[in-house]
């Protein structure tokens, strides 16, 4: 890896000491340092908050839902260019039901 070049680090294992080594191979260069899961559970949680570059921050899905109804209304979205109301109602969760 280019420690050269900007980076991000999205975490998906929750290990701690993996997380240092990123952070400490990039340091300025990691611009986003994102843990989304927790597979090396057994560390998690375990994150030192000395880490060079950005202090790592969890996403947490219902938090970025609040986030974004704040920012943008709870209305849903439109429909995306090119997709159909068809499509929209099937993927609309239990619309089958």
């Amino acid at each position: 890896l280019d420690a050269s070049r900007p980076a991000a680090y999205v975490d998906m294992s929750g290990d701690a000491g993996l997380t240092r080594r990123v952070h400490e191979l990039f340091a300025d260069q990691l611009m986003e340092s994102c843990a989304v899961g927790a597979t090396h559970w057994e560390s998690f949680g375990d994150t030192p908050t000395d880490l060079p570059g950005p202090q790592p921050q969890f996403f947490f899905a219902p938090a970025q839902i609040e986030k974004r109804d704040a920012e943008w209304g709870p209305e849903p979205a439109p429909t995306a260019p090119g997709g159909s109301p068809e499509r929209t109602r099937r993927c609309r969760p239990g619309a089958a039901w």
